[in-house]
């Protein structure tokens, strides 16, 4: 699947598989690598290569209003917590609190 000389071609060739929709969990299996070491890989690519592109974003929104959790969509593509929940509330998407409950913002 990616075999590089360099941790810097690695992670560039993960990042293109968790472009094309791969879960973590799909390269954990398919490369041999740990969690650990995939999300250090693709941790130390430029911010650019970090953040969800539009169509990403739109997904994850569908994805997040049908249930699915940060955290969940974290492991699935890839993108950390926190980019996933900068993406979303920049797509003006009301956040559940944890455990479920939505909200209350008034």
């Amino acid at each position: 699947m990616c075999l590089y000389d360099s941790d810097d071609d690695v992670a560039h060739c993960l990042a293109a598989h968790v472009a094309q929709g791969r879960t973590i969990s799909e390269l954990m299996r398919r490369t041999g690598l740990g969690e650990r070491t995939i999300r250090r890989l693709l941790g130390g690519l430029d911010d650019a290569d970090k953040r969800p592109n539009p169509a990403q974003v739109a997904k994850m929104v569908t994805e997040y209003r049908a249930g699915l959790g940060i955290r969940a969509l974290s492991m699935k593509t890839g993108y950390t917590y926190y980019a996933i929940r900068t993406a979303l509330l920049d797509a003006d998407v009301s956040l559940r609190n944890p455990g479920g409950n939505w909200r209350d913002r008034s």
